[in-house]
């Protein structure tokens, strides 16, 4: 990714208009999937394994990562299911290690890179607007790897504009209108934000290991339980 062109100046925008019914940056579908996947499931003992191994399923078939990214990280979801169906891990320990996943910007964070590396180059924007946008997803991408956008945040600002698979799931490629609303929603979620600068940048690698690390505590019994942040 090259940040050679800068940013053009523009005064932030008072309210954003709803994206339309049609509209979906394939992140958005998966947390919403993870919303409701979740919904009352921290409250039932019993099939929470292999609910979560399901939900974890569907939403990388979702996401609209790339398919060597969702096989990376379906093999770790296997991990998950291999040692549940082997009585190695309780369906706690699963929910635990699925959440590690779905209740993380790693998802957000493979998304936001895809636009940045592909959508976004071969668009049809200026090169002043493809500047803009990339800009302000990079501040995105930055903020919600370090936290400061909580998981909340995310599920605020991206989980109503998702498109059920009913509605025609994720689409291949965005407009180049949904890619300047979407950095405009990027600029509005971070725009009073204290972004801390990284010492690691988020790669695919660098997520993929994150995750292979949290599976690997999980299965032997050392990792803490996964709380979505306030």
């Amino acid at each position: 990714m090259s940040d050679d062109e800068s940013p053009a100046a523009h005064s932030h925008p008072a309210s954003l208009k709803p994206l339309s019914a049609g509209c979906l940056v394939p992140v958005f579908l998966a947390l919403a999937v993870m919303a409701v996947a979740y919904v009352g499931l921290r409250k039932i003992v019993d099939n929470t394994g292999p609910w979560a191994l399901q939900a974890a399923d569907k939403a990388l078939l979702d996401s609209g990562i790339p398919e060597v990214q969702r096989t990376a990280f379906g093999a770790e979801i296997e991990r998950l299911r291999v040692a549940l169906d082997s009585e190695e891990a309780d369906p706690g320990d699963v929910f635990n290690g699925v959440a590690g996943l779905l209740e993380s910007p790693i998802l957000p964070l493979l998304v936001v890179d895809d636009v940045l590396d592909r959508r976004l180059p071969a668009s049809g924007l200026t090169a002043e607007e493809k500047a803009e946008v990339r800009s302000t997803l990079i501040r995105f991408r930055a903020g919600a790897d370090a936290q400061v956008l909580k998981y909340q945040d995310l599920v605020a600002l991206l989980g109503p504009l998702a498109r059920t698979e009913e509605e025609g799931g994720p689409q291949a490629e965005l407009s180049d209108a949904e890619l300047l609303e979407m950095g405009e929603r990027a600029r509005a979620a971070t725009a009073d934000l204290d972004i801390p600068k990284l010492d690691t940048e988020p790669t695919y690698e660098v997520l993929l290991q994150r995750y292979r690390d949290h599976v690997d505590a999980v299965l032997a019994g050392k990792a803490p339980r996964i709380e979505r942040s306030r």
